[in-house]
């Protein structure tokens, strides 16, 4: 009697890529399962996968007519989610992970490439103030709002 034997090896190549071999029957005549498994894939799907979660609050910021002004967005475990930015008092979109969606100049985005995105105002006016929302787009969707609040100038009168 010819005895099979079943081996699986497990190779991984980082923190998001696997791969599964399964070999099955005699070495002459052996059946070999390839799986690939790439984190992203796993993302929701109940496998241990940490949900996105907000590292730290947003700030409220008061800020002088003219200045300059950014708000910084730390989320840990985004997988294939995505950070948007959004003027929630006025329901705009603003960006979306580095793309800009709003056509005003005076605003930009960064990403570190890691888990830190910054909305950035600049030479800021009286229609900047309100509330602004760093959200993630799970289902339900989680987010931060905070508000720009502006002050104006004092000047002497002589």
């Amino acid at each position: 009697m010819l005895k099979t034997e079943a081996r699986v090896f497990v190779q991984r190549f980082d923190d998001f890529k696997w791969q599964i071999l399964i070999a099955i029957g005699l070495l002459s005549r052996r059946t070999v399962v390839k799986i690939n498994i790439v984190k992203s894939q796993l993302q929701g799907s109940g496998y241990g996968e940490a949900e996105p979660e907000f590292l730290s609050p947003l700030e409220n910021i008061t800020v002088a007519q003219g200045r300059d002004v950014h708000f910084t967005c730390t989320v840990n475990h985004l997988g294939s989610y995505k950070v948007a930015w959004i003027k929630s008092d006025t329901k705009t979109i603003l960006a979306i992970h580095t793309h800009m969606v709003t056509l005003n100049p005076r605003l930009s985005v960064t990403h570190n490439g890691h888990n830190t995105w910054k909305l950035y105002i600049s030479n800021v006016e009286p229609k900047d103030s309100g509330t602004y929302m760093c959200q993630i787009n799970t289902d339900p969707m989680k987010s931060q709002v905070r508000y720009v609040y502006l002050t104006y100038p004092f000047y002497d009168i002589i």
